[in-house]
């Protein structure tokens, strides 16, 4: 209950409701009548390890990221879910870091979505092995690699296959799996549609989920690398006037 009624005085009064039209200042502001009853609610859908239809149904609405406006890519797309769903996610989100944490299961390579990693960890650990490298008379190439719309793409049963993989097993992964699959989104002029790849955008479970999804592939390049949420640095040391970045080896 404790952690509930930490996460009703966390909501931020001008979020945006989802489909439900249950807007986070209603929640905030009522949260000493709502906290039990919240609880149950949660405790009660994690121990069955399903998601009510309605949370797991999204408005998606177009954010600005930058460009030109008429640009379709100059939008990034936000899924608007239930803010009790959300929650629930934020709940579940802090458990699967101390889980993955606890077991040391993140790839090393990864900075982003993990507690003490940062944009700054990222640099500071490609820009000592660069300068060491220099130092030694040596050269560097690099390649960098940004996922785009990487939410979008991950394969909802590729990864749920994944996360058992990572000890994250009984009801929580029959929640997840609920989660992920059998959701429907629609924005302001279209019907509701099946969504049957991806995690949710703007959910607080998405990044963690693209982490798990991406964290043994790291692992299998043969590169030197560094990833940050979804951008990727590559780099090789060679010879000045050899070249070990050739096009079959980044492929």
């Amino acid at each position: 209950m404790d952690t509930v009624r930490k996460t009703l005085k966390q909501l931020q009064p001008t979020k945006s409701p989802g489909p439900d039209d249950i807007s986070a200042k209603v929640l905030n502001e009522l949260k000493d009548q709502l906290v039990s009853l919240l609880s149950k609610i949660f405790e009660s859908l994690m121990e069955a390890g399903a998601l009510t239809t309605e949370w797991v149904i999204a408005n998606i609405t177009p954010i600005y990221k930058g460009g030109e406006r008429t640009s379709p890519i100059s939008f990034r797309p936000v899924s608007l879910t239930s803010i009790c769903c959300k929650m629930l996610e934020k709940i579940s989100k802090t458990e699967m870091i101390r889980h993955l944490e606890e077991n040391n299961l993140p790839s090393s390579y990864q900075h982003g979505f993990r507690s003490g990693q940062s944009c700054l960890t990222n640099l500071l650990s490609s820009m000592e092995c660069w300068t060491k490298s220099l130092e030694m008379g040596l050269s560097v190439d690099a390649v960098y690699i940004d996922f785009s719309k990487a939410l979008d793409k991950v394969p909802q049963r590729r990864l749920i296959f994944k996360l058992r993989q990572m000890g994250v097993t009984g009801n929580l992964l029959k929640w997840l799996a609920d989660f992920l699959t059998g959701r429907r989104k629609r924005d302001a002029k279209s019907h509701w549609e099946t969504v049957h790849t991806g995690v949710p955008p703007g959910s607080f479970l998405g990044p963690i989920l693209f982490l798990i999804y991406v964290n043994d592939c790291l692992d299998c390049l043969t590169f030197e690398k560094v990833m940050f949420t979804y951008e990727l640095m590559l780099w090789r040391k060679r010879l000045p006037g050899l070249s070990d970045m050739r096009e079959g080896n980044v492929r």
